[in-house]
């Protein structure tokens, strides 16, 4: 499996057109063949700056995902940011116990 977490450092003024924007594409990336999971979150820290985090069934689907019509839009966004966004991959080995709820405190 393999962790593609894309980073953007959002303008101030544009923060509204770029989450619109970013958030109708991770829908359809979602339903990528090969896609077990993405998510689109913000840094409770820095409110401009945000993260799309995709996890993949192997290098193929990772390598489609790159050259999509979806990806492009997201390295279209661009305008709408301070710097060029980053993006990093992760290969996951092994995966300790299934995902679980956290109970509140």
């Amino acid at each position: 499996m393999l962790i593609a977490s894309l980073r953007f450092d959002v303008q101030p003024a544009k923060r509204h057109e770029f989450m619109s924007a970013v958030a109708d594409v991770v829908r359809t990336v979602r339903e990528s063949h090969g896609c077990l999971q993405c998510q689109f979150v913000s840094d409770c820290e820095h409110d401009n700056i945000f993260l799309v985090v995709s996890e993949w069934d192997g290098n193929l689907w990772l390598d489609r995902h790159l050259g999509s019509p979806e990806f492009k839009i997201l390295r279209g966004t661009r305008i709408l940011l301070r710097e060029a966004p980053s993006l990093s991959v992760d290969e996951v080995l092994t995966r300790r116990g299934e995902r679980r709820q956290v109970a509140p405190a």
